[in-house]
């Protein structure tokens, strides 16, 4: 697929890629990182946007700060069907040219409470079978 990311309304990149994942810190740890992305430290309020399988080496992984609005533009002339969908549910097909906007919500749900070092020790014995 081809598109353009777009921060607060400002032109950030192109892009041509099998997909798109954009992802919060706890999303970084498996969905952003198995597609060359980071993982970001559960206590920062960002986001990661992470081509998939990027056509390109000039499409690296990108972070952005929690309060920014991310914009993606479908390419206008798209012949290839395109989908959104949010941790595999509500899948959405998009005509070519629409823009899709996300932002974090004012709302936070906290889901796992941890100590300084439990997501690094969490991660090194996921990754690394120990």
């Amino acid at each position: 697929m081809d598109y353009k990311v777009y921060c607060d309304g400002c032109f950030v990149s192109s892009y041509r890629s099998d997909g798109l994942i954009l992802a919060t810190p706890t999303g970084s740890t498996a969905y952003s990182f198995s597609a060359g992305g980071p993982v970001l430290d559960a206590h920062i309020a960002g986001l990661v946007v992470t081509p998939i399988c990027a056509h390109s080496l000039n499409s690296p992984p990108m972070v952005f700060a929690g309060q920014r609005r991310m914009a993606l533009q479908i390419h206008s002339t798209s012949v290839d069907e395109v989908y959104i969908c949010s941790d595999g549910f509500n899948e959405k097909r998009l005509p070519a040219g629409c823009i899709v906007e996300v932002r974090r919500s004012p709302k936070t749900v906290k889901l796992i409470t941890f100590n300084p070092a439990d997501q690094f020790k969490a991660i090194d014995e996921k990754l690394n079978g120990r």
